[in-house]
């Protein structure tokens, strides 16, 4: 069975809609984070909540570098889109 060659696009603009659902997501996130960590610092939190104030800085990190990723993955299926496009003459 031979593959139509609007399959493939339709396929990587599914794949971009997801991730740029993700990236909103971890923007969400990433703003909550802050939220939380500016409390912290502006509210000079006690001594108990300092193992709190490292697990927010940790997840914003970690989220940050996950939205960096997907920032990435969205700019590699665009080019490897645009070099299938040459490669069929659209």
């Amino acid at each position: 069975m031979e593959q139509s060659s609007d399959e493939p696009n339709l396929d990587a603009g599914r794949q971009r809609e997801l991730l740029e659902d993700m990236i909103k997501q971890c923007d969400a996130l990433i703003d909550e984070l802050y939220e939380t960590i500016e409390l912290f610092t502006l509210d000079r939190a006690f001594p108990d909540d300092e193992a709190m104030h490292t697990n927010a800085a940790q997840e914003l990190v970690y989220y940050t570098r996950k939205r960096i990723e997907l920032v990435d993955a969205i700019r590699l299926l665009g080019r490897d889109n645009a070099s299938r496009n040459l490669d069929t003459g659209e």
